[in-house]
């Protein structure tokens, strides 16, 4: 029987890896937003990340003098060990990697199999790569918007943005080797930015009932499965979840491909009502 010492120093040790292994999910997660910023804003945001990545960078080696070295040595080292060496939660995680690791191998003890990573790799260069294409091909403003005044400009610009948001949010689950389902709380940025784009395009008079719908049943089924995924998936071997989010980062992506009807303008802000101070009697 261990001791209550041995205990006590395994635990520390089980939360000490646990802690840098989801700092570098954080940061990989960090490195997917810092792109898509520069893809989607271009110069400006190239700069500023820039600007910040080297401030940072200089007070680490400065203030912290050899812990980037030891980070980068003892990361791989200690994602072996929390993935190889004790029975790891495969169904809690929404990634492309958990899915066919728990899929092909189960929830046992040992190092995930070449093909398991194999297809997990393809999963997130194919989704990747056609996240950037439907970002590059959306970086410039559309011909058919030239027609446009300004203010619609503006407006239908701003909707591209928070498509483009919509898209790399939800496709940052599967990509990532570290995503938990609670950390699936992020997806209500991607919720609020298509609920508000659907807003927008039915006050313009455009006929959105069928996206509406379609919205409502994708976040309708996330929201149940993420309910029953994890048990479910320690019985089947299928994390749902993962589906679920695949589905609606898919339809995400789609319509950052499709062009926005110009049919009619965006509907213009309701301007503040005049207001008469008075003094008081």
């Amino acid at each position: 029987m261990p001791t209550d010492e041995a205990l006590v120093r395994s635990a520390d040790e089980f939360n000490q890896l646990y802690s840098q292994y989801k700092r570098a999910g954080y940061e990989l997660l960090a490195a997917v937003v810092a792109g898509m910023l520069v893809l989607t804003l271009g110069r400006g945001a190239l700069l500023g990340l820039l600007c910040s990545g080297v401030t940072l960078l200089t007070a680490t080696v400065a203030l912290l003098p050899g812990s980037l070295s030891q980070f980068i040595h003892d990361m791989p080292i200690n994602l072996q060990r929390m993935q190889e060496t004790i029975p790891y939660l495969w169904e809690r995680h929404v990634t492309g990697l958990a899915f066919w690791r728990l899929l092909i191998q189960g929830n046992g003890v040992g190092p995930t199999h070449s093909f398991a990573q194999m297809l997990a790799i393809q999963c997130s260069l194919i989704l990747g790569g056609v996240l950037v294409l439907a970002t590059w091909r959306r970086r410039s403003m559309p011909d058919h918007l030239s027609s446009l005044t300004r203010f619609d400009r503006r407006q239908r610009r701003q909707l591209y943005l928070d498509r483009t948001i919509t898209a790399t949010i939800l496709a940052m689950p599967l990509m990532m080797p570290f995503y938990f389902g609670y950390d699936l709380l992020l997806l209500a940025i991607p919720a609020v930015l298509m609920t508000r784009g659907v807003l927008l395009r039915r006050a313009a008079g455009e006929d959105v009932s069928a996206e509406i719908k379609l919205n409502a049943r994708l976040w309708t089924i996330l929201f149940l499965c993420l309910m029953i995924a994890a048990p479910l998936a320690t019985l089947t071997r299928v994390n749902i979840a993962v589906i679920a989010v695949g589905l609606l980062a898919a339809v995400a992506i789609g319509r950052c491909w499709r062009p926005m009807t110009t049919a009619q303008p965006m509907a213009r802000p309701v301007a503040p009502l005049a207001v008469t101070v008075r003094r008081a009697a």
